[in-house]
């Protein structure tokens, strides 16, 4: 199973459809995007998780399970209205989602941390760290692993990463 772990400043709390801009929430919804979604379905082997440091409710971790969750659509917008859900069902104790789990705070396993500058080889575990457009609010464990020498945004991060993985060019023992 891959794992893909935003860590971001996204704003942890109630917001509009027409605010995704706002704590870019927009960043976090094309990471979302690049990692669970093909052309035609969801990635089964994948989850993400998304650690949200700025709001009311901060810290808080969403994951999402490609292999359970239900309703959830390709666009920005639609994936913008399911966070909103899933927050709202967080905040007043509600069930969540099938495929998702919220929770107050932050685990940190050690993991592959995608980082500039980081070495360009290839890493040793399935489990991916990627800072959001202000960098890391945290410093998570393991190995730094580059993609190179171009910075790139966490959404292109999590595709290029599918990319290497499915083609084969990274393998992951």
């Amino acid at each position: 199973m891959r794992v893909f772990h935003l860590l971001t400043g996204g704003y942890a709390g109630e917001f509009r459809l027409n605010e995704m801009t706002k704590g870019r929430m927009d960043e976090v919804a094309r990471f979302i995007h690049n990692a669970l979604f093909l052309s035609h379905t969801i990635r089964r082997d994948v989850i993400v998780k998304v650690t949200l440091f700025n709001g009311p409710l901060a810290p808080i971790t969403i994951s999402i399970r490609g292999d359970f969750v239900r309703g959830l659509h390709p666009d920005e917008r639609s994936i913008g209205g399911f966070l909103r859900e899933v927050m709202r069902r967080f905040r007043e104790r509600e069930r969540q989602l099938p495929g998702t789990e919220v929770m107050e705070g932050y685990e940190l396993p050690e993991g592959t941390v995608l980082d500039e500058g980081g070495e360009r080889r290839m890493p040793r575990t399935s489990y991916f760290y990627v800072g959001g457009p202000e960098g890391f609010p945290v410093e998570p464990p393991g190995e730094r692993v580059s993609l190179g020498g171009k910075v790139y945004t966490a959404s292109q991060t999590v595709a290029i990463v599918n990319y290497l993985l499915d083609v084969g060019v990274w393998r992951i023992e």
